[in-house]
């Protein structure tokens, strides 16, 4: 009898036990789920910083900063300074900064004095291909392209590139790396279109570009280079 008494229905265990692992589950859900937001909303404070570097580079050269290096300062002896530059490179998690001076003497070549690197934050890289065609090569998909709509095209040639900020004035051109280097390619609207920039977060994949189509944090940086400190983060995923 008082084994009876003290014996407990076996479907009351079973709701319990259902009640707990639900439980579990919803909180299991929540904390992935803050997990996931935090983590997010770290990735796009990385790339704001992303921005904010460059914003810097521009405005140092706007400022008309010279050499910060005893080496640079001998380099640019007897030279004019022209401004800064920024290179960037495919897969790459950072951002090259040449300081630019220009010749006194004919052709007035232009070239570095110093230089620096500054590294990106979170795990960002850059996603700098082209298409293979001048049709696809701003298509919608996730990569980085150059658009010159007021010469009517689009221009693959000049990825990766230097971005070019002039010294005092501020004007924004984007070069390729054997272009930067002449004074008569800073003459033309060609260089001055709209640059659109990719970088994120890389996922699992077989290749470069598999990485990025998988990643967790996707960002555009877009540059209208005729509009002067013209610059957006735009938030792909």
């Amino acid at each position: 009898m008082k084994k009876l008494m003290s014996s407990r229905p076996s479907g009351l265990a079973i709701i319990e036990v259902i009640l707990v692992m639900t439980i579990s589950a919803l909180l299991f859900g929540v904390v992935i789920g803050t997990f996931a937001t935090r983590r997010k909303a770290a990735s796009d404070d990385a790339a704001r910083q992303v921005m904010s570097e460059i914003a810097r580079v521009r405005n140092q050269a706007q400022q008309g900063q010279g050499a910060t290096t005893t080496a640079g300062a001998t380099a640019l002896a007897g030279n004019e300074m022209f401004g800064q530059a920024i290179m960037l490179s495919n897969d790459s998690s950072t951002i090259t900064v040449y300081k630019l001076m220009q010749s006194r003497i004919s052709p007035f070549a232009i070239s570095s004095y110093e230089n620096y690197t500054i590294n990106m934050p979170a795990n960002l890289r850059w996603f700098i291909t082209s298409g293979t065609t001048a049709s696809d090569y701003c298509a919608i998909t996730f990569t980085s392209c150059y658009n010159d709509i007021r010469m009517g095209g689009v221009s693959p040639q000049l990825l990766p590139p230097y971005i070019v900020f002039r010294n005092n004035t501020g004007q924004s051109y984007v070069l390729s790396a054997s272009a930067y280097t002449s004074l008569a390619n800073y003459t033309t609207p060609a260089q001055q279109g709209r640059l659109r920039l990719a970088f994120g977060i890389k996922g699992p994949g077989a290749s470069i570009a598999a990485e990025f189509a998988a990643g967790s944090s996707k960002y555009y940086a877009n540059f209208d280079l005729a509009i002067p400190n013209n610059q957006d983060l735009q938030v792909v995923k």
